[in-house]
């Protein structure tokens, strides 16, 4: 029963990285796609070496941008935001939460990576 319980309790907690690192190269998923000028830089950089544009983030919850996330572009401050994060914000507050701008859900415009 311990064994049991010890495999169930390290696969919950297996880093799903762990999973992908056999299937992409490390350097492939070290890129991020910056978003202004459309150009691959490293993880490891703060900014994009071709335009100087930040590695973008959630401006709702702060984490990276995954392949997989809808992403939306806000038109008041032109800060990126996972979809779901900034419709549930906007639901609540109704202002931008970065440059305090109403904002409705219809005018954010989804981007791609």
């Amino acid at each position: 029963m311990t064994i049991f319980l010890f495999r169930k309790y390290k696969n919950r907690t297996k880093d799903v990285s762990d999973d992908i690192n056999p299937i992409i190269p490390e350097q492939e998923q070290q890129q991020i796609t910056c978003f202004n000028c459309g150009e691959s830089f490293s993880k490891k950089d703060g900014h994009c070496a071709a335009c100087g544009s930040p590695r973008p983030v959630c401006i709702v919850c702060f984490s990276e941008f995954r392949k997989k996330d809808t992403i939306v572009k806000l038109p008041c401050c032109s800060n990126y935001a996972h979809d779901e994060h900034i419709k549930n914000f906007l639901e609540i507050k109704g202002t931008c939460p970065k440059c305090h701008q109403e904002i409705k859900i219809e005018d954010i415009k989804e981007v791609s990576l």
